[in-house]
């Protein structure tokens, strides 16, 4: 395995504003043991490379990408811009694409194009807005999305989420005419004492990327 990471950092405040990292495998044996059954015979295996930045002390940046030098084609790729202050605002915007490295040379092969926003905001008198929309741009649909409120106060939490959303794993075997099931999700917290409901903290958690749960 050959890797080069590079970083930059800040020299008064030791943040790290920038790091650069690439590598590959070299193969001196076919694998036998793969997903697929068939033997691994490529010398080489894709390169990954992940460039993430600190733009400001709110504003930052991730993305990746891996590359088959065989192929001469991209099969995964990604990139998030994160916006946070504090755990009440919180803002993301996502993009993602991934090839079957399978079929790269197959036009209609199984991949994945979407986009990813989502967000927490305050609105008023410890009211919070929370969001996400997951759009996929191979068939012109939304795949996922979900609306809600918070409310905090001394002594007790509210939360509420209406959630539409496909139960398929892959938005490649999902056509626009898909059916989409819809769920409303609601939890009473008593600070200190118990919850009712559903798990919407827990939900949000998984579904939100920044999103933490209050203690």
């Amino acid at each position: 395995t050959v890797a080069m990471s590079s970083r930059l950092i800040d020299s008064e405040t030791g943040q790290e504003r920038l790091d650069f990292s690439v590598g590959e495998i070299f193969y001196f044996k076919d694998r036998t043991v793969t997903l697929s059954g068939a033997p691994k015979t490529n010398s080489r295996s894709n390169i990954v490379a992940e460039l993430n930045g600190q733009l400001t002390n709110h504003l930052s940046f991730t993305s990746g990408i891996q590359w088959d030098p065989y192929a001469d084609d991209i099969t995964r790729g990604q990139t998030e811009i994160k916006y946070r202050n504090g755990r009440e605002k919180l803002i993301n915007l996502g993009y993602r694409y991934r090839k079957d490295e399978f079929d790269l040379k197959v036009e209609d092969s199984k991949y994945i194009i979407q986009t990813d926003a989502s967000f927490r905001w305050p609105l008023y008198d410890n009211w919070f807005g929370v969001g996400r929309w997951q759009y996929s741009l191979k068939f012109n649909s939304t795949k996922e999305s979900f609306l809600g409120l918070e409310k905090e106060s001394c002594c007790w939490r509210f939360r509420v989420v209406w959630r539409r959303f496909t139960n398929s794993l892959s938005n490649s075997t999902v056509a626009d005419e898909a059916k989409m099931d819809e769920g409303i999700f609601l939890q009473i917290e008593l600070k200190g004492l118990t919850s009712f409901g559903d798990k919407v903290d827990g939900f949000l958690e998984k579904n939100l990327n920044g999103y933490q749960r209050p203690k």
